[in-house]
């Protein structure tokens, strides 16, 4: 996996680990796929996360997380 820039400045403000937001690639409980990009859900401790996800070649590319209120 691959984190931009932009997806590790959020994931800072935000609070959000690594661990977190693999833990909902490699087990979501929805997965939406829109164009060009891939979101999965996530609920962890009564919360759901969002992680907005690209594929280039066989990387997975980590656009940005957030917990949806």
């Amino acid at each position: 996996m691959v984190y931009t820039s932009h997806a590790k400045e959020r994931m800072a403000e935000r609070g959000l680990t690594t661990s977190e937001v693999e833990q909902a690639i490699g087990s979501p409980d929805i997965q939406t796929a829109l164009a060009s990009r891939v979101i999965v859900v996530k609920y962890l401790q009564g919360r759901r996360l969002e992680v907005v996800t690209a594929r280039e070649g066989n990387k997975i590319v980590i656009i940005t997380a957030y917990y949806a209120s």
